[in-house]
């Protein structure tokens, strides 16, 4: 009798433990509508300033760490040479790849774009898209960095750093520092830190010629991957919450890192997705 009065909300519970289970792994729900992106005010790659709609996701909290990273890892013997370079992030030593000592919690860097995807795919995630990062990081509305519209300032991001033999690996902050700097979801370090890859093709024009707004995955095609929220040894020109950068995916740099993301639901079928190639010249 207990079973059948259960069975009819058996779907809203598996919804309930998913979304705690979720939460438990530090991710942060971004509800599905509308936001602003872009901007007319500042470089041209980002106009013109338009609403997207974007079914619900989750989002990872946090940077993937040098910990994390190391798990995997070990876990897939680094049999694709996923992280060639060890003088960032982790060591191999003992047959085993370990996080720098004190460095735990700090994010992974100099890692390329195939890593990070390769990551994601791992934890049965994936890379966010470009559209899904800058809601992330800004909210619903136009505000210009996670925080609101206020300058940047030392409580609120890590940016404008030089790396030096005796600052090393400290230019970079654990990944659950800086809660003044949290975006409106809860974000941490959504401007400055690491720089975060993305899943989408790179196009300077995708915003001029996409043809709908409506959950936009970029090009189907291109030669360099998004990159977002600027880095440690960036100015604040470079970490407000609509600039677009790009990266070879080969690329492994030492400001490179990236998080999370997973759909909160089913895709929305009657929606369609922009899928214009970009040429090769156009990165």
């Amino acid at each position: 009798e207990l079973l059948k009065q259960l069975a009819p909300h058996s779907g809203r519970m598996q919804g309930i433990l998913s979304q705690t289970s979720l939460q438990e792994d530090n991710m942060a729900l971004v509800p599905a509508g509308f936001f602003i992106m872009g901007s007319n005010k500042t470089l041209d790659d980002e106009a013109p300033e338009h609403r997207v709609y974007l079914d619900g996701f989750w989002m990872d909290k946090y940077e993937v760490s040098a910990g994390e990273f190391a798990e995997f890892l070990n876990t897939v013997d680094n049999v694709k040479g996923y992280y060639l370079d060890n003088k960032f992030g982790t060591l191999f030593y003992d047959g085993r790849f370990h996080p720098r000592p004190g460095l735990e919690n700090h994010p992974i860097n100099n890692v390329n774009w195939f890593a990070a995807d390769a990551y994601c795919k791992w934890k049965e995630k994936r890379l966010p898209t470009e559209a899904e990062w800058e809601k992330a990081a800004r909210g619903a509305s136009a505000q210009i960095y996670p925080w609101g519209d206020s300058a940047p300032s030392e409580i609120r991001a890590r940016y404008f750093q030089a790396w030096t033999e005796e600052l090393k690996h400290k230019v970079m902050v654990p990944v659950q520092a800086l809660i003044e700097g949290q975006s409106p979801y809860g974000l941490h370090n959504m401007a400055g830190n690491v720089k975060e890859w993305v899943d989408d093709w790179y196009d300077r024009e995708y915003y001029k010629e996409q043809s709908e707004y409506a959950n936009p995955k970029g090009p189907i095609g291109g030669e360099f991957k998004g990159v977002r929220g600027g880095s440690w040894r960036d100015l604040t020109g470079f970490i407000y919450s609509s600039f677009r950068n790009n990266g070879n995916p080969q690329s492994r740099l030492d400001d490179y890192g990236f998080r999370c993301a997973k759909n909160a639901a089913p895709a929305s079928e009657e929606k369609k997705l922009t899928s214009r190639a970009v040429p090769r010249n156009k990165g």
